[in-house]
């Protein structure tokens, strides 16, 4: 019930709709069709089957095995009873596919000449099959257990088949040769090799919206059906406005994708926001709300008609797709919404277990320009020659504190840091450890007379030295901005990110 779907629209009737016929009306025929449908099975995926573990006649047979679809004896003795359905090997049991393919004493052998997974004897057909066909783990001449399984089936049935029809002996190590040959050719000449991929590495991480500009921030949780909801509101700075989770109760994570957007874009409505950016790493949600020809019949069509009418109602609206890397604080409030099945929170100081994402998300909009001043070739990676710049290195132990970072750094061992490298140093360096980092070095070097604080001639020359030009109003407004009466560390690092 809570994660039932309700239109907003008061001034439409409610409508009464048949799921079971497209146009939504009940019928005889559509009735019919639904109490003579055949059951599906619990595991009536079969996308598993088509994996490219053996050659194409070996899936369509897996296919015809996995739905009992072989001619054995028993299945032929059900439409012509002057077919004996006992096994023509054993002549013991009646000859059903598990038999004829595992359990028949003179299938069995051939199985036990190999090192079998646990209860490969005990477990029913489809599970026996799927379990066998997904276990990738090399037990045999270095071939993965499920491609040489399919093969020793395939063949246990051809040879089957063989004697039956045409009076050829039963011969197990004839198959298990013709197995082992075909299973090793197609593992190592016939198995399609993947494309080597151009692999371009992107860092993804949380970006402040445009000026006059807030974010919404969306997502949904589901974890055994029940769902939570979450989202956070941040201005033009990065500033948190106001944060809320929701425990919706069962569902799929769609569902909570869009009672996230839906309830989201109401309070945003109430904080009388005008221009909004959306952003949610759940495609399908914006592929939903984007497509006007979605049919009313959807089962999510009311609050999809919800969603568009408070989208309306901003003067613009950005809705967006994004990473799931970039949407952390988001994910961080679903997740808490569906542990702790609270019905509804809104906070409008972040909650204790947010700060720590909250300080990632803030800390790239500072980094990124420390980054790209200490970076003074604009190579987009630093350099020990950028670093002897910035530091003006004259004597041995600016040297060393120079190649000091760069080990600390360097994590790759390439000779540079780029900025994953900066983002992570930084991040420890300013954390429990309390080592000083390569903004604190930077600002030592600065910090001329060693008071702790940046004065007008300091802020001078360092602007001066980076190539950008600054006016004595733009140096009072920095050392405003830093706080007033010399700039400090912190407020060093507030004018970079500016």
């Amino acid at each position: 019930m809570l994660s039932t779907f309700f239109s907003n629209d008061h001034n439409e009737d409610d409508k009464i709709y048949w799921k079971h016929a497209k146009d939504g009306n009940f019928s005889i025929k559509s009735a019919y069709a639904l109490i003579t449908m055949p059951k599906t099975r619990a595991n009536a995926s079969m996308s598993w089957i088509w994996k490219p573990f053996c050659n194409p006649r070996q899936n369509f047979f897996l296919w015809r095995a996995f739905l009992n679809a072989l001619p054995t004896s028993q299945k032929i003795n059900n439409i012509l009873r002057t077919i004996p359905a006992s096994c023509n090997l054993c002549n013991l049991n009646q000859e059903d596919l598990l038999h004829s393919l595992r359990d028949c004493p003179s299938i069995s052998c051939i199985w036990n000449q190999f090192p079998l997974p646990p209860n490969f004897f005990s477990l029913p057909l489809d599970h026996w099959l799927k379990t066998n066909c997904s276990n990738k783990i090399n037990s045999f001449k270095n071939l993965p257990w499920n491609t040489f399984f399919i093969y020793i089936y395939y063949y246990i049935w051809n040879n089957r088949n063989q004697h039956l029809f045409r009076s050829k002996p039963h011969l197990p190590l004839s198959i298990i040769k013709s197995a082992i040959n075909n299973a090793n050719e197609f593992h190592f000449l016939a198995k399609p090799t993947p494309p080597i991929a151009h692999t371009n590495y992107q860092l993804v991480y949380w970006m402040e919206p445009q000026e006059h500009y807030h974010k919404l921030n969306i997502d949904g949780s589901a974890s055994n059906m029940n769902l939570g909801a979450g989202g956070i509101i941040r201005n033009a700075q990065g500033s948190h406005i106001i944060s809320f989770n929701h425990f919706i109760g069962r569902g799929d994570s769609i569902k909570a994708e869009l009672w996230a957007l839906q309830t989201r874009l109401s309070i945003a409505i109430n904080l009388n926001i005008k221009y909004i950016e959306i952003e949610t790493n759940a495609l399908s949600v914006i592929y939903l709300i984007k497509n006007l020809n979605l049919c009313h019949l959807h089962p999510f069509f009311c609050v999809i008609q919800n969603c568009r009418r408070f989208l309306s109602t901003f003067e613009d609206y950005k809705l967006l797709h994004i990473y799931r890397e970039a949407n952390g604080c988001a994910d961080l409030l679903a997740k808490h919404a569906h542990i702790s099945q609270c019905q509804k929170s809104t906070f409008l100081e972040p909650p204790p277990f947010l700060h720590p994402q909250l300080l990632k998300n803030s800390l790239h909009i500072v980094l990124r320009p420390a980054f790209d001043v200490i970076d003074t070739d604009r190579d987009g990676k630093i350099s020990r020659s950028d670093l002897r710049s910035l530091f003006h290195a004259a004597d041995e132990d600016d040297d060393v504190v120079v190649e000091s970072m760069m080990v600390a750094a360097d994590t790759n061992g390439d000779g540079f840091v780029e900025y994953e490298e900066f983002e992570r140093v930084v991040e420890t360096a300013t954390g429990a450890s309390g080592a000083p980092g390569i903004m604190e070095e930077a600002f030592r070097v600065m910090d001329k007379d060693g008071d702790g604080k940046l004065g007008r001639e300091d802020l001078k020359s360092f602007m001066g030295w980076a190539g950008l030009a600054v006016t004595e109003d733009d140096i009072e407004d920095m050392i405003g901005v830093g706080g007033g009466g010399g700039v400090s560390f912190h407020g060093f690092i507030r004018i970079l990110g500016l």
